[in-house]
């Protein structure tokens, strides 16, 4: 693992855990001298804090041309082998095809169609297929919640992982998932929020809004009143400390393998890899 991802990874999940906010993280890992004068922006930075990178929220748009793209988060925050695998991290020596990898990874994940791909350098190309759909898989794993959920939803209740952007038809926010829990506030129609996972057994999601990247309460996944969209939920900041704390929560997960295959100058590598997904959409390494 580089130096630098080392370091930016440790000093990230070190203060999202303590509840810090992305500016502190931003610029704790500015101050390394290998992210001096870097393009990190902070959106990237707040994408360290993501639930698939840490605990909750970079919802973009995958596009290998967007500098604002998960994949450049995930570089910020982890070493390539973490996301692609050691095999392919060495032999991939640009970055940059790298990222077009992983990219293709997460795109094949989502969609369950191969994706393909070529690379900066000259005769790099590859594929990720799905080979196979996983039983989904139950673990126990920390969110960050609002101070209010945590001390008014006791046991907090198990989710199915969504990580998606929705739109609100115009819905009451509840404290808990049920309407004999408090309304928190009143979602208008248009309102895009990032719907982290839906409450298992239950047709409640578990939604985080305004930016934030902690769930902040919970609305009916009823289609009249919320609907999946393209557009994007932007993460622009972190919950001061004093309002949210970390949840222990039950979640599902939705598994995958996947193919990834790759051409170089040197010769092909190909290897079936399992990716999980995360709550923010996201999958990762098994």
């Amino acid at each position: 693992m580089k130096l630098r991802q080392k370091l930016g990874a440790v000093i990230a999940v070190t203060l999202v855990i303590s509840g810090c906010n992305v500016e502190t993280i931003k610029e704790q890992i500015q101050a390394l001298p290998s992210f001096s004068g870097g393009d990190k922006t902070s959106s990237q930075i707040a994408g360290c804090a993501g639930a698939g990178l840490l605990t909750g929220g970079l919802l973009k748009k995958l596009d290998v041309n967007n500098k604002i793209s998960l994949a450049g988060a995930a570089f910020a925050c982890f070493a390539a082998s973490e996301l692609i695998g050691q095999e392919f991290a060495d032999k991939l020596k640009e970055e940059e095809d790298q990222k077009k990898l992983y990219e293709a990874q997460q795109q094949a994940a989502k969609s369950g169609k191969p994706v393909t791909f070529k690379g900066k350098e000259e005769g790099v190309s590859g594929t990720v297929r799905v080979v196979k759909n996983q039983p989904r898989r139950r673990q126990q794993t920390s969110v960050q919640v609002t101070r209010e959920l945590k001390d008014k939803v006791n046991p907090f209740p198990p989710l199915d992982y969504v990580g998606a952007p929705y739109r609100s038809n115009g819905v009451n926010m509840r404290v808990g998932p049920g309407v004999d829990y408090k309304k928190v506030t009143y979602l208008s129609p248009g309102e895009i929020v990032a719907v982290v996972g839906k409450v298992s057994g239950k047709n409640w999601y578990a939604v985080s809004k305004d930016g934030s990247t902690a769930v902040s309460g919970f609305v009916s996944s009823a289609t009249r009143f919320m609907q999946p969209t393209t557009t994007e939920y932007k993460t622009v900041s972190a919950p001061v400390e004093a309002d949210v704390v970390q949840q222990d929560v039950q979640v599902s997960l939705e598994c995958k393998t996947v193919r990834q295959e790759i051409y170089t100058p040197e010769g092909p590598l190909a290897r079936d890899v399992e990716v999980c997904q995360q709550a923010d959409g996201s999958f990762k390494l098994s």
